[in-house]
């Protein structure tokens, strides 16, 4: 019955020996054997108050360690998340022989939580995201139509109506980047539809120009696509690609010769989009982050 288990099952005498092993434990038990330090030292109270994990020894030499109390835990294993339970098995005088240890695999459960954990804090940001956009919209609204009578009372091609301009074409900008962070809480229930790939990129492109235009960085686009008619979620591909862009940018305007390409391929069946920079890359202790929503 214990070969069926799907979790791992062993039984460790007091000298450390391996009695009886079902098929899963065989394979996991040359991993306890090597593996070594911190994870360990996870193992309940009182096997992190004993130092555990700053033994020299292996995982299945401190779990055979008789003089510890092993508590429920979780250990690392080749980078996968094992619970790890522990119970006595006693002799004919009533001390205890040897241990019986359970091990299963939790790491789709923990990646679980983790996106239930993510969803949930997408919700609150959308929530947010509808308050900020409406308290800012109202006094945008009415600095965008004062701005605007302003301009038509101005001579065309005098300095004051430049100016007035600048504050009505910065006032829009403003405007399109509260609908796009309302458009970004709101993205999972965008519809999907046909459209170009290529205008899309292209599209993005022209409008982040100024910004690149205002760092001194190069912006460019090219395409290899005949067609380029998909059919997704413009939607969200578009404010993804947008932020890709800007990060970009950003990480382009580091240093002289800023460059960033945006480039559309075909491969097979389908359409890839590319950008790429010439600045600093994403440190390493990033990057597990970088599809966190306003994370920069």
């Amino acid at each position: 019955m214990i070969h069926s288990l799907e979790d791992a099952l062993f039984i460790l005498d007091r000298e450390g020996e391996v009695t009886l092993a079902n098929a899963a434990a065989e394979s996991l038990l040359p991993r306890l054997r090597q593996a070594r330090g911190p994870g360990c030292s996870q193992c309940g109270n009182q096997l992190r108050r004993a130092g555990c994990h700053q033994r020299s020894g292996s995982y299945l030499e401190c779990l055979a360690d008789f003089d510890r109390l092993l508590e429920p835990c979780e250990v690392v294993l080749a980078d996968r998340d094992f619970e790890l339970r522990c119970s006595p098995l006693k002799d004919g005088q009533g001390d205890e022989s040897e241990r019986v240890f359970l091990l299963r695999d939790v790491t789709q459960k923990k990646q679980q939580l983790a996106r239930q954990a993510h969803q949930e804090r997408l919700s609150v940001i959308g929530e947010a995201a509808a308050v900020i956009v409406h308290e800012l919209n109202n006094p945008l609204s009415a600095i965008s139509m004062f701005s605007q009578m302003l301009l038509d009372e101005l001579d065309a091609g005098s300095q004051g109506r430049g100016y007035a301009e600048v504050l009505v074409r910065n006032i829009r900008s403003c405007r399109q980047t509260l609908q796009a962070l309302l458009e970004l809480s709101t993205a999972s229930s965008a519809e999907p539809g046909l459209f170009h790939v290529g205008d899309l990129a292209s599209g993005v492109v022209e409008l982040l120009r100024p910004m690149a235009a205002k760092d001194r960085t190069t912006l460019r686009w090219e395409s290899e696509l005949e067609g380029g008619l998909v059919y997704a979620a413009e939607l969200p591909l578009r404010q993804a690609l947008v932020n890709l862009v800007m990060n970009a940018l950003q990480a382009a305007a580091s240093r002289p010769g800023g460059e960033v390409v945006v480039r559309v391929l075909e491969r097979g069946t389908e359409a890839v989009i590319q950008v790429r920079n010439n600045g600093a890359g994403i440190p390493p202790e990033l990057r597990q982050r970088i599809f966190e929503p306003f994370f920069t």
